[in-house]
């Protein structure tokens, strides 16, 4: 029968495609809902936090971003309150400390020829966030990690 079209083969029926298919076995696959949520989380709200920060002039070494539980669920819930958080960390890695006492900005400015802990405080624009004033950002004198917190998580 030459004047005939070829035949197309038949459609597979649809599956559901495995996640191993999706990404391939070579790439780590979350192995559980909180590990997919984790990766989630950092996607969307810590990198680019991390891309903003990657801009700033640092006039000193922060190492690791840490929050507390507290901080990271209100800049995850309040998108203005977590550029208020980005803002304050460019502003604490630059060298501005915010609104601390002279005393505590003193011993900043000689932390960045000593070593020892940088304190910076910020105050939370009225209407911002409600159950919180002020937002302290620590780099402890290892320069190895900076913490974002509220002063009653002290």
């Amino acid at each position: 029968m030459q004047g005939l079209p070829p035949t197309q083969p038949p459609l597979a029926p649809f599956r559901r495609s495995t996640l191993h298919e999706i990404i391939p076995l070579r790439c780590k696959v979350p192995v559980s809902m909180a590990e997919l949520a984790v990766h989630l989380v950092f996607h969307i709200y810590i990198s680019p936090i991390m891309a903003f920060l990657s801009d700033t002039v640092s006039v000193f070494e922060t190492g690791s971003l840490f929050m507390t539980s507290t901080v990271f669920g209100a800049t995850c819930e309040h998108r203005p309150f977590a550029s208020f958080i980005r803002q304050c960390i460019a502003r604490h890695q630059s060298g501005d400390w915010g609104d601390c006492c002279t005393d505590d900005a003193a011993l900043n400015d000689a932390a960045l020829l000593d070593g020892s802990r940088v304190f910076s405080v910020y105050v939370i624009p009225v209407g911002l966030y409600t159950l919180e004033s002020k937002v302290w950002i620590i780099t402890e004198s290892s320069r190895e990690y900076t913490t974002v917190l509220f002063p009653s998580e002290y």
